[in-house]
């Protein structure tokens, strides 16, 4: 009987010192998007995104859409949001979240018919500055010329290898520096705070999914603040997977 005893409390000793085992990393892709360029494109068409998705085998896919316009009809959808984000939402709901930000003005509320036609202060601007002469930027514009030059070639791993994600760092900088004290040093501020937004969202999406495949797919000049948000968690608790 004493044998027995002995036997018993050196097993749960053994079991009580047993190291559990760490948690699986999360595996994520990060995948950027050309929005309307895809339909002419050579190398990177929308069936080649498709593919780069659903290559990955992803529990969720994360899209360039506000949450809380996922359940809206295809209609409001298409009117707001890229061809291939809705139609990833089509796809592959419900397994698909929204990561998008669309401004302060438009939180709690659906975007209206023709807001950014008539509406949107950003898209007004935009527009004031595209035609507004005294307001050059040319080291953003030499910029911005390197971006096309890889967006006309890329594939969907050369879009997606780091090179773009670098210009595109540099490039909101320099238009930063060079918009400052004028009045379109706003849209400057704008672009961070969605790139802010859109990151936490990243993270939320990842923290609430230990251990699942997510595809996080954005607009080619948002994936470098969605790379640099995955860069400040833990290493050992995710798996960046690259495109192929």
């Amino acid at each position: 009987m004493g044998k027995l005893l002995i036997n018993a409390v050196l097993a749960l000793v053994a079991g009580c010192s047993t190291v559990p085992a760490p948690p699986e990393p999360t595996p994520v892709m990060v995948i950027a998007a050309i929005h309307s360029a895809h339909k002419e494109h050579p190398r990177y068409s929308y069936d080649d995104l498709f593919d780069a998705v659903s290559s990955f085998s992803p529990d969720v896919v994360a899209v360039e859409i506000r949450q809380e316009d996922l359940g809206e009809d295809a209609d409001y959808l298409e009117r707001n949001y890229p061809f291939e984000m809705v139609e990833l939402a089509r796809r592959y709901s419900p397994r698909v979240r929204g990561i998008d930000w669309l401004g302060e003005e438009l939180e709690g509320r659906r975007v209206p018919e023709r807001w950014w036609q008539d509406r949107s202060w950003v898209k007004r601007l935009e527009r004031e500055r595209s035609e507004d002469l005294s307001a050059g930027t040319p080291r953003a514009d030499a910029l911005q010329k390197q971006q096309r030059s890889i967006r006309e070639v890329a594939s969907a791993a050369s879009l997606n290898d780091g090179r773009y994600d670098s210009i595109s760092r540099a490039y909101y900088r320099v238009l930063a520096e060079e918009l400052a004290g004028t009045s379109y040093a706003r849209l400057v501020a704008f672009y961070a705070e969605r790139d802010r937004r859109i990151a936490r969202s990243v993270r939320q999406v990842v923290e609430n999914n230990p251990g699942r495949r997510i595809a996080f797919v954005v607009g080619a000049d948002h994936r470098a603040s969605v790379v640099d948000e995955l860069a400040r968690l833990p290493s050992q608790s995710l798996l960046v997977v690259p495109v192929r």
